[in-house]
């Protein structure tokens, strides 16, 4: 169930403009720079009215690779 929440947490800006597509076609030809700006205007629009949110499947994998030089230097000094 926590995958789904975070699957919706990722891609609700751009299935957003996808249903937006829908409405108003001309959307379909926009340069991806201006694609990218609406994505990122809508992220924040979102995060003002407190419905936005970081993705938090990263983080246990970010706390695993930063750990990983410093138990490889413990391990070499022990040894």
């Amino acid at each position: 169930m926590s995958d789904i929440v975070e699957d919706v947490k990722i891609f609700k800006e751009p299935v957003l403009l996808s249903m937006l597509s829908v409405v108003f076609p001309t959307i379909r030809i926009w340069p991806d720079s201006v694609s990218a700006f609406v994505i990122h205007a809508l992220h924040e629009t979102l995060g003002i009215f407190g419905l936005g949110g970081e993705a938090e499947y990263y983080k246990g994998v970010l706390t695993c690779v930063r750990m990983r030089p410093s138990d490889r230097a413990k391990r070499v000094r022990a040894e």
